[in-house]
C-alpha cells in the first residue's frame, strides 16, 4: 500500500507564510542576498516578509516565491480540509 502524502500546511496569516518560507529558504541553505540576487528584491523587504509584516506586497511577495521555487495554490476551505483528512490516515486533524 502506498503512502499517502502530506498535504501542504495552511496558511492563513502573514506570520505563518513569513515562516514557512524561512524554514525553505534556511533548508536549502539559501541567504537572504541570495534570494535577493535571484529575485532583485531587497534582503530588507525579504526579512520583512519572513517576519510576517503585514503589510508587504503581494506582488514582491509572490516574486520571492517564485525565486525560491515555491507555490501559492489557493484553495476553499472544504477542499483544503478534505486533502487534509487524505493525508493523515487517522483522520485526526491537529
Amino acid at each position: 500500500m502506498s503512502q499517502p502524502t502530506k498535504s501542504p500546511p495552511a496558511v492563513r496569516t502573514p506570520l505563518e507564510l513569513g515562516q514557512l518560507v524561512r524554514d525553505h529558504r534556511k533548508r536549502a541553505s539559501i541567504t537572504l542576498q541570495d534570494v535577493s540576487d535571484i529575485s532583485r528584491l531587497g534582503t530588507r523587504f525579504l526579512s520583512e516578509m519572513e517576519r510576517g509584516k503585514e503589510n508587504v506586497s503581494l506582488g514582491k511577495t509572490l516574486q520571492a516565491l517564485q525565486a525560491l521555487g515555491l507555490e501559492m495554490i489557493v484553495l476553499p476551505r472544504a477542499d483544503a480540509a478534505r486533502l487534509s483528512l487524505r493525508s493523515d490516515p487517522s483522520g485526526d486533524q491537529a
